[in-house]
């Protein structure tokens, strides 16, 4: 879909986009480690009380 898009070479280089889908797949699994973790902690934290 965005493989051909006129102004995706103007802001990510080509050499830079395998760099950038990987840096942003690597927050997405952190932000969704930190997001369980702490729905497990609130969770666990509302049934001891």
């Amino acid at each position: 879909m965005l493989v051909n898009h006129a102004y995706l070479s103007l802001v990510v280089p080509p050499q830079d986009r395998v760099l950038l889908a990987v840096a942003l797949l690597t927050i997405a699994i952190v932000l969704a480690y930190f997001l369980v973790k702490a729905l497990l902690y609130s969770a666990e934290h509302e049934s001891q009380i």
